[in-house]
């Protein structure tokens, strides 16, 4: 006979608000390693790296803020805190520093194709609301 299985205890808001914030963190973080990591090359040819770490780590972060939180609301929030990093990187301080470049195409790469990776990823994972019959739409 096989004993009875316990059931998990569901997460409290503490728990979800922390797994949430973490989420966050580690969202800021790959932002920043994405973006520190456009301008790597091996001797003249450019090594995408930092577009690779979109591929896997996007979907993935919006996964992960989804099971830490239960919200799907709170999904938009990592496309948003990506945006906020990777955004100012890429405009010329006062001090003329420029993280990210325009005049590659990994920079292109990463900016248009990190974003899409966002939005679909939220959308896969959006719940599907039953279409409505024929009958009570009209």
């Amino acid at each position: 006979m096989s004993e009875p299985q316990a059931e998990e205890p569901s997460p409290t808001l503490l728990d979800r608000i922390s797994g949430g914030v973490l989420v966050l963190a580690a969202t800021a973080l790959i932002a920043v390693l994405e973006a520190f990591y456009v301008a790597l090359r091996l001797g003249s040819v450019r090594i995408p790296i930092s577009v690779g770490i979109a591929v896997v780590c996007h979907p993935l972060l919006v996964w992960l803020m989804r099971a830490a939180t239960g919200s799907t609301l709170a999904m938009l929030a990592t496309f948003g805190v990506w945006l906020a990093v990777i955004v100012p990187l890429s405009f010329r301080r006062a001090e003329a520093d420029l993280v990210i470049t325009g005049d590659n195409w990994v920079s292109t790469v990463l900016m248009f194709g990190g974003s899409l990776l966002f939005v679909g990823s939220i959308g896969a994972l959006l719940p599907a609301r039953p279409r409505a019959s024929a009958s009570a739409r009209r």
